[in-house]
């Protein structure tokens, strides 16, 4: 942690009051509405405030049972003061109990000053992993597609090209994943009379859709091809 804001025990315990102080004297006010409520000049942290709040889960979580837990308060309180401490940027977006939301907007109005931070995301929670397939740079493919999120993996699959994946997508442990494979190799390929024996009804049906009709007696080796979803398709192509 940086020195800068390396706080104690006390100074945490200190500044956790003072911004539970605030959203209590705030609730006094909350009768004019949610928006008059945001407009406050209360809302106003100070910096070792705001930085404490936004990196720290348990800040942050003790805010939110003052707030009902409203995410959209909590989003807005930081927009209403992020724009005073421009300078804490880079601390916030290395600190593991800064909120998926905060990092990803950061990035999005351009503080993101080191892209291969996105590199570390994959192992995190699936908003940034997504977040991180979407613009991390080729040299951490590898690296994403290792990621237990199956969102995040077929983004990278994406990223990199279907018909450089379809081996790998194919035998992935998510359906979802493989029902895309299953959806755009060709109806004459191997792999997708490979598919015929997949665990998942609904990967199945894609196949019994594509699948030649002298070759949809393959579909019967497989239990799963008695279920409701894939028999109906194959009443339709018989």
């Amino acid at each position: 942690m940086s020195s800068e804001y390396s706080f104690s025990e006390e100074e945490i315990e200190a500044l956790n009051k003072s911004i539970l102080a605030k959203v209590d004297l705030l609730k006094k006010v909350t009768y004019f509405g949610t928006q008059r409520y945001l407009d406050y000049e209360g809302l106003r942290f100070n910096k070792n405030e705001f930085v404490l709040l936004f990196s720290n889960r348990q800040v942050a979580r003790n805010l939110l049972v003052k707030l009902n837990y409203s995410n959209y308060i909590l989003r807005t309180l930081f927009r209403k003061n992020y724009e005073m401490y421009k300078d804490t940027y880079h601390y916030l977006l290395r600190q593991d109990g800064c909120p998926s939301f905060i990092k990803t907007f950061l990035c999005d109005q351009g503080f993101l000053d080191d892209f291969d931070l996105l590199g570390e995301w994959f192992n995190t929670d699936c908003v940034l992993s997504r977040y991180a397939a979407e613009y991390c740079n080729k040299k951490f493919f590898k690296e994403g597609l290792k990621s237990k999120d199956a969102r995040t993996r077929l983004i990278l699959y994406q990223r990199i090209g279907l018909d450089d994946c379809f081996d790998d997508m194919v035998n992935d442990s998510s359906k979802d994943v493989r029902k895309v494979a299953a959806k755009f190799l060709n109806k004459d390929d191997p792999r997708l009379l490979k598919m015929s024996m997949d665990k998942s009804q609904e990967v199945i049906s894609v196949v019994a859709k594509k699948l030649d009709k002298d070759k949809l007696s393959m579909l019967f080796k497989n239990p799963k091809s008695f279920g409701k979803n894939v028999s109906g398709v194959l009443k339709e192509r018989f």
